[in-house]
């Protein structure tokens, strides 16, 4: 076989696994976020708590991929540097990839359990993520479609809590005054 159809082979192969692994994730994700049927793409809260599932999902693994790869970088070519100054930009960059991955987990967690007492959290998660996305476009101005990313989904976000999470109580239990039939004998 020669080289060229073997390198098309193996490609297409990575493509074929990559696509499994993808479509497979994105079937779970749809399931996290409540949607099963035809009729639950009409819901509007289902589908921007998919959209944020997966935004969130792909930040945490982009973030703790790049930390990891990137702390590993640093580390194994520190040549001219003092150790102490790799050790410390290694330190710099899993201190910010950590608070990503950090942030980006809980929010899944709290999206996935559907805790009414945790919902505060997704009203807070979003502010250092909108200002972990201005410090991006400042010291990494050519990568400004991280910026757009992380800045749609932490706007995203902040929609999701404030104007599309409803309470999961009904509503006569909301009433205090709402009296159940059988204590009125």
């Amino acid at each position: 076989m020669d080289p060229e159809t073997e390198y098309r082979l193996q490609s297409s192969g990575l493509m074929v696994f990559v696509a499994a692994i993808t479509l497979g994730g994105i079937y779970w994700l749809s399931k996290l976020a409540g949607i099963r049927t035809h009729r639950d793409l009409a819901d509007v809260e289902k589908i921007v708590r998919f959209i944020l599932l997966l935004l969130n999902t792909a930040l945490t693994l982009a973030a703790g991929l790049a930390g990891t790869m990137g702390t590993v970088l640093v580390v194994a070519f520190c040549d001219n540097a003092p150790p102490s100054a790799c050790l410390t930009v290694a330190g710099v960059v899993m201190l910010v990839s950590g608070l990503l991955v950090t942030l980006s987990a809980l929010a899944i967690r709290i999206m996935v359990r559907n805790d009414d007492q945790a919902v505060w959290y997704l009203y807070f998660y979003p502010i250092p993520l909108f200002m972990f996305a201005n410090v991006m476009l400042v010291m990494m101005p050519d990568v400004d479609f991280v910026w757009f990313g992380v800045m749609s989904m932490s706007l995203l976000a902040m929609l999701y809590a404030l104007a599309i999470r409803k309470p999961r109580h009904p509503v006569a239990a909301a009433r205090p005054h709402a009296v159940p039939r059988d204590d009125l004998r």
